[in-house]
């Protein structure tokens, strides 16, 4: 079972967030999409693999549907759905949805309810986002030394930096191999749920969040005595951020 599946089961359960499954939708690059969109938004002129569910489409040309896998879409045979493409990332199919053509996303349709999901054009935003996030956090993974994504940092709209709600400033955590403490944020309102599945009620109480852009974030950190920031702390691919390149992020390179 691919990872989007098994995020939609857990959704189910009421386990994940809804923000959760857009994310390990917009992770996965097994998706299968209709031709012509593939075609004509995605730039997938010839498939490396196809499903033929029907030799026409027959349904409401702007509900569009999507599969999670191969096996999926098999689960869908027998619908007037037409012909699909994979495999494709659902980063690029979020980057490309358009509510002026399309007003819902249907999820595996023919799969078993707890299979299934759907995105209406309101919520199209939200996955763009998603979708940025994603790729900002595959870029620092890839990072290095010498090749660190300041623009993408900088351009991130939506950071969420951790807060003392008694006095407003950073919340603050200890960092091996840095003296002094660093500030904590987060790419996504995902992650920082789930750093907060880790803590007590009591600590819970002691961090609110306040959402900044990444250059205002990385401007306004280097007024407080922070020697660094953690991006997604105790989140997979946490990522430690010295001050000395706060700069380097608000100029972009």
């Amino acid at each position: 079972m691919n990872a989007v599946d098994q995020a939609l089961l857990a959704f189910s359960r009421d386990e994940i967030s809804n923000t959760a499954v857009v994310r390990a939708m917009a992770e996965s690059g097994e998706w299968y999409a209709p031709m012509l969109f593939a075609a004509d938004k995605l730039g997938v002129r010839v498939a490396d693999h196809a499903v033929i569910l029907s030799t026409e489409f027959i349904g409401n040309p702007r509900v569009m549907a999507i599969f999670t896998d191969r096996d999926a879409v098999h689960r869908a045979t027998g619908q007037p759905l037409g012909a699909f493409s994979g495999v494709l990332r659902g980063a690029d199919i979020f980057d490309a949805l358009d509510e002026s053509q399309v007003d819902r996303v249907e999820v595996n349709p023919g799969s078993q309810r707890e299979l299934t999901f759907y995105l209406d054009s309101g919520v199209f935003g939200l996955c763009k986002l998603v979708s940025q996030v994603v790729r900002l956090e595959q870029a620092l993974a890839q990072a290095t030394d010498n090749d660190i994504p300041f623009v993408q940092l900088r351009d991130h709209p939506g950071f969420m930096i951790g807060v003392n709600p008694a006095n407003s400033a950073p919340a603050t955590t200890a960092v091996n191999g840095l003296d002094g403490q660093c500030a904590m944020a987060f790419t996504s309102p995902d992650r920082f749920e789930l750093y907060t599945r880790r803590l007590n009620d009591q600590q819970r109480a002691a961090i609110s969040t306040v959402t900044l852009p990444g250059h205002s974030l990385f401007a306004q950190l280097q007024n407080f005595d922070v020697q660094g920031l953690v991006l997604n702390p105790f989140c997979p691919g946490t990522v430690v951020l010295p001050a000395s390149l706060f700069p380097r992020v608000v100029a972009g390179a």
